[in-house]
């Protein structure tokens, strides 16, 4: 199994699209976080302060390597082991170091920063932890002075076997310059002597290094016992209002972590078609138009809707008139009979289609909006019959037409809304052109089939796509090139112009 790369932008359209439930679960992660923060209060904490010796100040940036090793030690067992005994009960080292911070401000400052469940323990805790570890740093200076006095002695005796051998070195030379070279005496004094100077320089090399042993041990013992001291004792320390903030802020980013998770999750299982381009190839007919429409749910609404064709942008004008001439293929028909099939529960299909029958009325074009009677458009028969006072009976309206101004537009214009049940679509025997209006990102390809199916058998296959409230993100125009000319040949031969009349243009 492959893995899909992560796509950025599919996963911000994702938290876009459920932005309502990201913010929900981030807000949620907050008030988790202040509820935690409530409910388990800081434990009182206590602050003290050791000074270290200067020769831990480096110069350079950052803790020197003294400090660090001071730190560890501060926070080692042979500290902790005795100053748990400071309060009652007793804690064990384990016990301790959880409740213990131990950090350097400087590079010749130690803090110390105990929590307990009282301040006095705290204060304790803290100020033995301090002593503890000022009386191990003595200790291990005690050890240091002992090991440097042995050391001192010994260099004291091998400075005492150089000078001695140097003794016997002057003796042996001044023996050998009344002797010849060549005689018994002259040789045995000049191997000894050669043997003596030797042993002097092993010597030599060997207080050499007890005098390096020395130098390091009285640097040691001057920085384990210079100015090691307890700078500060033990205080309160405020209830930190940072940290609270860092708490709730926290728990809005592990609601907002969440947030994500879900909308992925959510958007991975999501087959509601969103884009121009994926509705088109759904249904293998062309996208001829965009409505923006908000879902009527009164009857006032629906009526407000219907009646308020004239109150169009001119963006929806625009559209509308696209969407006539498109039905009408670049000529002016007298009349044009339409179906518009909606989904029944997508209210905003259902108002873009009522909307586009007000948009043609307000372009001039004599338009009659018959109602269908499923229980979907319920409402909006009511207002068709509160509009026109059953003039046409409670299922139509006659809307009145304004000004004529648009080229290659119908003059008349029948309209029939159906709602259509997506699981079990019932579509009545028409030759009305056919068009789907459905929402962006309302049904899936599944559902749109059952609905193609159905208007292909009832005599009036599907000839386009309406998308009602398209998404904002989605740059498609539903318009592929195979599509282009299937939607021209089957208009035309709905039309009831012939092919041949096209091709004989053509070959004039």
């Amino acid at each position: 199994m492959q893995e899909q790369p992560l796509d950025l932008r599919r996963v911000l359209k994702a938290v876009r699209r459920h932005r309502a439930l990201v913010a929900g679960l981030c807000a949620l992660g907050l008030a988790c976080g202040v509820v935690y923060d409530f409910v388990t209060p800081q434990l009182p904490a206590a602050r003290a302060l050791v000074l270290l010796p200067p020769s831990a100040i480096t110069g350079q940036p950052g803790q020197s390597p003294y400090t660090v090793t001071q730190k560890i030690i501060a926070s080692s067992s042979p500290v902790l082991s005795e100053a748990g005994g400071a309060v009652l009960p007793p804690l064990s080292a384990t016990q301790l170091r959880s409740h213990l911070s131990v950090t350097a401000p400087s590079q010749d400052v130690l803090q110390i920063v105990v929590r307990a469940t009282t301040s006095t323990d705290a204060k304790k805790l803290a100020n033995a932890v301090a002593s503890d570890y000022i009386a191990y740093v003595a200790n291990s200076a005690n050890g240091s002075a002992a090991l440097l006095k042995q050391l001192e002695a010994e260099s004291v005796q091998l400075t005492e076997q150089v000078l001695g051998l140097q003794k016997q070195i002057n003796a042996t030379e001044a023996r050998l310059a009344g002797e010849k070279q060549t005689s018994p005496a002259g040789v045995r004094d000049n191997s000894y002597l050669n043997t003596l100077r030797t042993e002097q320089e092993q010597v030599s090399l060997e207080l050499g290094n007890v005098n390096t042993q020395v130098v390091n041990a009285e640097a040691t013992n001057t920085q384990a016992t210079d100015a090691t001291q307890l700078l500060q004792p033990a205080e309160a320390v405020p209830r930190s209002k940072v940290q609270s903030a860092l708490i709730a802020l926290l728990g809005a980013l592990v609601g907002l972590a969440g947030g994500f998770v879900v909308a992925l999750g959510l958007a991975r299982g999501d087959r509601r078609l969103r884009s121009r381009d994926a509705l088109a190839s759904a249904l293998g007919v062309p996208v001829i138009g965009s409505i923006w429409a908000k879902p009527c749910r009164k009857v006032g609404e629906w009526r407000k809707l219907i009646e308020g064709g004239g109150s169009l942008s001119p963006v929806e004008a625009w559209n509308a008139r696209r969407i006539l001439q498109r039905l009408g293929n670049g000529n002016d028909e007298p009349e044009v009979l339409l179906r518009l099939l909606a989904l029944a529960g997508d209210n905003a299909a259902a108002a873009a289609a009522a909307k586009l029958a007000a948009a043609a009325s307000s372009l001039g074009v004599g338009t009659q909006l018959y109602v269908g009677e499923q229980s979907a458009l319920e409402q909006l028969r009511s207002a068709c019959l509160v509009a026109n006072g059953a003039a046409l009976g409670s299922t139509a309206i006659e809307l009145k037409a304004g000004p004529r101004g648009a080229s290659n537009v119908a003059t008349q214009l029948s309209i029939s809304l159906e709602a259509v049940d997506a699981a079990k679509p019932e579509v009545a025997p028409s030759f009305a052109k056919s068009l789907l209006v459905v929402s962006a990102g309302y049904a899936s390809a599944g559902d749109l089939a059952r609905v193609a199916l159905a208007a292909s058998d009832s005599g009036s296959p599907l000839l386009g796509v309406v998308v009602a409230n398209p998404d904002p993100d989605d740059a498609t125009s539903g318009m592929l090139p195979d599509v282009r000319e299937n939607f021209s040949s089957v208009t035309k031969e709905i039309n009831g112009q012939e092919v041949a009349a096209d091709l004989g243009r053509q070959a004039q």
